[in-house]
């Protein structure tokens, strides 16, 4: 355990990906969203400030953030574009295609191959998406099965297969933040 000193403020909701030895950490939330970047050496806890990303980037919660091959992958969080980042040339291109549909707020995800699959946490939807990193082109899936709305699922990717699950209900009265009470808390898995 070591913190990343007075060079990198705490934040919550940071984007972070793993490529040759070292963590790429970028955005995140403070009380506002930040605009930062940097490196961090696994082998000599060295950290490097990247280029800062521009204030035209319009969110860097980084929960929707995969790396695919020698790119990292952000999906906006308020479902406006997809950026991504060239490991081995150190540069950004920005929104460099729009989300699949209007209102789409990328969830959690998983990769397999050359696709990002996306779920959504918008209100009235269980949409499920594949992002072809190879073609810059989106194709919908079939819908997840459970509740619409859900936030704070997980996913992740174990010998090419993808899983899906938890999560919080937002749609039911009464589940706050602080609720315990049945129907409030996702133990699905898929």
């Amino acid at each position: 355990k070591k913190p990343l000193g007075n060079q990198f403020v705490g934040r919550s909701n940071a984007g972070l990906i793993e490529f040759n030895n070292h963590l790429y950490i970028y955005g995140g939330y403070t009380g506002a969203n930040i605009q930062d970047f940097a490196k961090y050496n696994l082998s000599n806890n060295d950290l490097t400030k990247l280029e800062q990303m521009p204030t035209t980037t319009s969110n860097l919660k980084g929960k929707s953030t995969f790396r695919v091959g020698d790119f990292m992958y952000h999906f906006d969080v308020y479902g406006t574009g997809v950026s991504r980042y060239s490991l081995l040339s150190d540069t950004w291109e920005y929104n460099v295609v729009r989300m699949p549909q209007v209102a789409f707020t990328p969830e959690s995800g998983f990769v397999i191959g050359s696709t990002v699959y996306l779920t959504t946490r918008n209100t009235a939807s269980n949409a499920f998406w594949a992002f072809d990193t190879e073609n810059l082109t989106w194709t919908q899936k079939a819908d997840y099965p459970d509740a619409s709305g859900k936030r704070g699922t997980f996913a992740f990717t174990v010998n090419g297969k993808g899983y899906y699950g938890g999560g919080r209900n937002y749609q039911t009265n009464g589940c706050t933040d602080n609720a315990q009470q049945p129907g409030c808390y996702f133990n699905y898995f898929y």
